[in-house]
C-alpha cells in the first residue's frame, strides 16, 4: 500500500501561513481510494453561490489544479481508477470533488450523513446539506 498526500485546496487567511484541505489517495493492491475529495472542477469553474462566499472569505484562488481529479491524474493515475471514497466531514472543501469521480463508491459515517441532512437536529450549515442532499446522497454507503 502507498499513501499519497494531496493539497487540494489552499487557504490564505489573515494568519501567517496558509491552510489546506488535505486529501490522501490511497493506492491498494487492485484500487484507488480517495479520503477526501476538496473542491471540484465545477466549484471552480461555476461555483454555487455559497462556494462563492466560502472561497472569497476564505482567500481560495480556485485553482483547477488543486482540484483533487487534477492531483490524481499528475500522479499518473486516471480519475476513472479511483473505486472508492472517503469523506471525513461533508464541509464544502471536503466533499465537492465527489462529482468528479462519478464511478467511486462514496462512504461517510451515518452521524456525519445524518447532520448534513438535519441541519437543525446537528448544527450543521445549509451549504454543507445542498451539496450532500443535492449531489451525494444517492451514492452514499452509510457506515455505522
Amino acid at each position: 500500500m502507498r499513501v499519497h498526500h494531496l493539497n487540494c485546496t489552499t487557504i490564505h487567511t489573515n494568519l501567517p501561513y496558509p491552510g489546506v484541505t488535505h486529501c490522501l489517495l490511497i493506492e491498494g493492491e487492485d484500487s484507488l481510494t480517495l479520503v477526501d475529495t476538496g473542491f471540484g472542477i465545477r466549484d471552480y469553474a461555476s461555483p454555487s453561490r455559497h462556494v462563492e462566499l466560502f472561497t472569497r472569505v476564505n482567500g481560495i484562488p480556485r485553482d483547477i489544479d488543486e482540484t483533487a481529479v487534477s492531483k490524481v491524474t499528475k500522479l499518473g493515475f486516471k480519475p476513472e481508477d479511483i473505486r472508492r471514497i472517503v469523506l471525513t466531514h461533508l464541509h464544502l472543501d471536503h466533499v465537492g470533488g465527489v462529482v468528479d469521480f462519478p464511478w467511486g463508491e462514496v462512504h461517510v459515517l451515518k452521524t456525519e450523513f445524518e447532520s448534513a441532512i438535519n441541519p437543525r437536529k446537528w448544527g450543521s450549515s445549509p451549504p454543507a446539506q445542498e451539496k450532500i442532499v443535492g449531489v451525494v446522497c444517492e451514492r452514499l454507503e452509510i457506515q455505522v
